[in-house]
């Protein structure tokens, strides 16, 4: 049965539709039950299960424990027929028996989800293991309504198309790109402080989330894969603060410095073919320590010790997000200005502060005339030499989005600048983006003006 259409651990599939045959966790073996998961793993599942409920409930802690479906359990039509005879869940097959006659009303399998959004498009990527935006959006609010949250979440985005290279795609040593939708959020608020770029693998890696413009105050840790990481955008419309955790195991001390509302364990379906017992977990809190290699920046760091300090030292938390408070301030002539990763230190005085390597500003509805040439001026003020660059929008709703086609940039010298851009009206929107320096540190803004050439 591991014909031609099995290639690189890779099933082909009907229409284009790639599905991951073999790998570490024999993902097409478990599912057609020509292996199953050893007694010991669904045994630990179980034993994980209440004791990870057993802690939460203690301490007045919601929680749930969320599978995800792999691929082929939502998308069976497009696996080719000799390997759809005897296609079944791995979870529907071992592990929900294993809790008996009724399964725990937080333990959740979200198939029943993703086939009612399948009804309406796609749910997964055809060229990837993953879900695609529409279905991470959509298991985003089966867990918002497991935990009685708000759950209409929709509104909060603009799609945009896009390209993507697929996990499996690379496994075929392919370079075809799939069109797909992205989903981006409309007003910026969310802010995202992820180590992942500063370790050699995804082991030990933590996301920090932080949204002061969420529907609710509710704090959430979340641990799990990179399944479940693709939601997190969504999730974060509604929770206040959400720390992620990769991994398989339980990190009590995590959750006590971090004072959830909610807990939410994850995992991918495929991952069930081997559990591990939380007793042979580890902190994540040491992870990394004595690494030479893990150079974090200072605001990553920051934004893991106020997280942490929630529950202990809530002043350093408060003091943290109060760097945020001024997200959004008036300016003269130009209406709203959304501020991300920036600090407002004396607004009278147009002095900030680049938290990171990337500050924003963002207009969403600038006075700019219908036709001809149009000039920005901005009158800026940097310690050190940096980049400055503009993005704007176009005039058509998928062009609403910033795109580096539509952006210019200038270099600063240290000391004072006056940069100017001209712009074509008809090709403009009402939208656009300043990043007015390329590191962390202060700057000052005289004034922003945009003029009829």
């Amino acid at each position: 049965m591991t014909g031609p259409l099995v290639q690189n651990n890779v099933l082909i599939g009907e229409d284009g539709w790639l599905y991951l045959y073999g790998g570490g966790h024999k993902e097409f073996d478990h599912f057609l039950n020509k292996r199953q998961p050893t007694p010991a793993s669904v045994a630990n599942f179980v034993d994980n299960f209440q004791a990870r409920q057993q802690y939460c409930n203690a301490r007045g802690i919601g929680f749930a424990h969320f599978v995800l479906p792999s691929k082929p359990a939502v998308m069976p039509e497009h696996v080719p027929s000799p390997y759809r005879q005897g296609l079944d869940s791995l979870f529907e097959r071992h592990f929900r028996p294993a809790f008996g006659d009724k399964t725990p009303a937080n333990l959740r399998y979200s198939r029943d989800a993703l086939l009612a959004a399948k009804d309406m498009a796609p749910v997964f990527l055809k060229t990837d293991t993953h879900n695609n935006a529409f279905g991470a959006l959509h298991i985003a609010k089966d867990i918002l309504r497991h935990f009685d949250l708000p759950s209409d979440i929709e509104d909060f985005f603009f799609q945009r198309e896009g390209w993507a290279l697929g996990d499996l795609s690379i496994m075929l040593g392919r370079q075809d790109r799939e069109p797909i939708l992205h989903l981006e959020e409309k007003h910026n608020h969310i802010k995202v402080f992820d180590n992942l770029p500063f370790l050699s693998s995804n082991t030990g890696n933590v996301l920090v989330m932080n949204n002061l413009a969420s529907v609710t105050t509710k704090r959430c840790v979340v641990i799990g894969d990179s399944f479940i990481k693709s939601g997190l955008r969504y999730l974060g419309m509604v929770f206040r603060d959400i720390l992620y955790v990769r991994g398989p195991y339980f990190q009590s001390d995590v959750i006590e410095l971090f004072g959830p509302d909610f807990v939410l364990c994850s995992n991918t379906e495929r991952y069930l073919a081997t559990v591990m017992p939380d007793r042979d977990g580890h902190s994540l809190m040491l992870a990394t320590y004595g690494d030479q290699t893990y150079k974090p920046t200072p605001e990553l760091v920051d934004a893991f010790k106020a997280q942490l300090s929630f529950v202990h030292h809530p002043q350093r938390y408060a003091e943290w997000t109060g760097r945020f408070h001024d997200d959004t301030m008036k300016w003269p002539g130009l209406g709203d200005c959304l501020l991300r990763h920036i600090a407002v230190i004396d607004k009278s005085k147009g002095s900030f502060e680049a938290l990171t390597q990337t500050p924003r500003m963002i207009f969403d509805h600038l006075p700019m005339p219908a036709e001809g040439a149009v000039k920005v001026e901005l009158s800026i003020t940097v310690a050190e030499a940096s980049t400055l660059r503009l993005f704007y929008s176009g005039k058509t709703k998928d062009e609403r989005h910033f795109s580096s086609a539509r952006s210019l940039t200038r270099q600063l010298g240290a000391g004072a600048n006056l940069v100017q851009f001209q712009l074509d009206a008809k090709a403009c929107g009402r939208r656009m983006r300043i990043d007015p320096v390329n590191q962390p540190g202060a700057f000052t803004i005289e004034r922003i003006s945009i003029q009829p050439v």
